[in-house]
């Protein structure tokens, strides 16, 4: 397994000012005169329950309360009718199992390091789940996706855990069907939860792909049959290898008109692919739906945590690329983020600051009214619910390490993206270039400035080394690879490696 060397993972770092030609200075936390102490808030006598939905592959633009052109979410908009939603929450990798780690750590990928598909956070590192047990939370977790549980060695500090099926559960030997997901986590909420606080972590894996296109008890949107859903698919998978292959130079003659083919064919089935994600995402709405309802049964839910997030987004060739891992644009970066916190001063508000996954596990600590883990990087988001003003804005860091699956290309293995101040910055590091970008007139990343700020990307870039400091390596990737077959079996259906429909 290729692993970035520390002098790699230095040139993988970058500060950035103000999305303007002037000067921006960044100073990490620890080196800021004007950096408020961390206080936490006195503990309540019993503290909130704490709920957190994570929907696999989320584009927010795809929800209707980020303005999706289609009627997705019902139930998720309703959440946020009482809740604060973030406008511009970034995650910290554009795949599953470096983002849920920062989440679980409050630590970037170039800290914790758990990188590959084959990495797991060691047992002897402290995850969030462990930080609430501690604390006497009563610890339940569900999960589609093993990178988010025992493949990823975040099934620690739960005690209660119940990872997934496959994908696309398959009879077994005697013919019978496992249990779905969702029925299993709503017969497991209707039973006795116990009197102690609870947390409660549940990962659904739609919309993930392969794409379903179902949306329960509500009609979706793909008009087609079975055959044609799988076909669409089969394609997307083909044109992912095909895509990465191309990029690499190891495409022949044949297989590059191939590729030239299958891109024209999905191009005009590109209605069809839509529906079949927006279908999928409405799936997923009403697994939320069912879970809340649910929950609002227990006694002293009206008072408890709820957030709403996804782990990273999905490319539909906005940028030239398929599903997810391969870049650090908008489509994958930027994710819903909805908190539900009772008695702050409002009900519901949206905050357009950019933010970061990293920054909910300090939220949560002063929401409940307990002391942040010192090797924490994020940093509490309550004072935006409250609607004041922080004493300065963080930077918001994302990172792309293409360890196990060398994607080349214009983009390369290791890229850097930080947003500040209305402005991002993405660093292709293999290429020794820049991206700029102001996300305030170009949301969609289509007119590149690096070339008419060239004095600004040297600042910078001076600035990565400042940060780099800042950002230490922390031993919390096992030193034993994690390659169970049951492992092995579900990375092949989410395409992750090879044998299955693509990344």
């Amino acid at each position: 397994m290729r692993r970035p060397s520390r002098p790699l993972l230095a040139l993988a770092l970058v500060a950035a000012g103000a999305c303007s030609d002037g000067a921006a200075g960044l100073v990490p936390d620890a080196d800021r005169a004007d950096a408020p102490p961390a206080v936490a808030a006195p503990a309540p006598a019993r503290r909130p329950d704490i709920v957190i939905l994570l929907v696999d592959t989320l584009r927010a633009d795809r929800l209707s309360a980020y303005g999706a052109p289609r009627e997705t979410s019902p139930y998720i908009d309703a959440l946020a009718s009482e809740s604060t939603l973030f406008e511009q929450a970034i995650a910290q990798a554009p795949w599953t199992l470096p983002s849920v780690v920062s989440l679980f750590t409050s630590t970037h990928p170039v800290s914790h390091r758990v990188l590959s598909n084959f990495d797991a956070v060691d047992p002897a590192a402290t995850t969030l789940v462990e930080w609430a047990r501690d604390l006497g939370y009563f610890t339940l977790g569900f999960t589609e996706n093993t990178l988010a549980g025992k493949g990823g060695g975040l099934d620690q500090g739960y005690e209660e855990f119940h990872e997934m099926e496959p994908t696309r559960p398959r009879a077994n030997e005697g013919g019978e069907r496992p249990v779905p997901f969702i029925r299993r986590v709503a017969d497991r909420l209707a039973r006795d939860l116990g009197p102690r606080p609870l947390f409660l972590y549940v990962h659904l894996i739609a919309p993930h792909s392969p794409y379903e296109g179902g949306a329960g008890s509500r009609p979706g949107w793909f008009e087609g049959d079975a055959a044609e859903r799988d076909t669409i698919n089969d394609m997307l998978g083909r044109l992912v290898a095909l895509t990465t292959g191309s990029n690499n130079g190891r495409l022949n003659a044949i297989e590059l008109e191939s590729l030239g083919r299958l891109s024209e064919r999905v191009a005009g089935l590109m209605d069809d692919v839509w529906a079949l994600y927006d279908g999928d995402v409405a799936r997923a709405d009403e697994h939320v739906g069912q879970i809340l309802s649910l929950l609002r049964r227990r006694p002293g839910f009206a008072d408890a945590i709820v957030v709403l997030v996804a782990d990273h987004g999905e490319e539909f060739n906005d940028h030239g690329g398929w599903m997810h891992g391969q870049s650090l644009y908008q489509e994958l970066l930027h994710v819903p983020l909805i908190v539900r916190a009772p008695g702050l001063a409002s009900a519901a508000r949206r905050v357009a600051a950019p933010v970061r996954l990293l920054d909910l596990a300090p939220t949560l600590a002063e929401l409940v009214g307990a002391e942040p883990l010192a090797f924490w990087q994020g940093r509490s988001l309550v004072p935006l619910m409250r609607g004041e003003v922080p004493p300065a804005q963080e930077p918001a860091l994302a990172m792309k390490f293409s360890v196990d699956r060398p994607l080349g290309g214009p983009l390369g293995d290791v890229e850097t993206a930080l947003y500040v101040e209305g402005c991002k910055l993405i660093i292709h590091h293999d290429h020794q270039s820049a991206s700029l970008y102001d996300l305030r007139a170009d949301p969609g990343e289509r007119h590149d400035l690096a070339s008419e700020r060239k004095e600004q990307l040297a600042r910078l870039l001076e600035q990565a080394q400042r940060l780099l400091r800042s950002l230490p390596e922390l031993p919390f990737v096992s030193a034993v690879e994690s390659r169970s077959e049951e492992k092995l079996q579900h990375l092949r259906e989410l395409g992750y490696i090879e044998g299955g429909p693509g990344r």
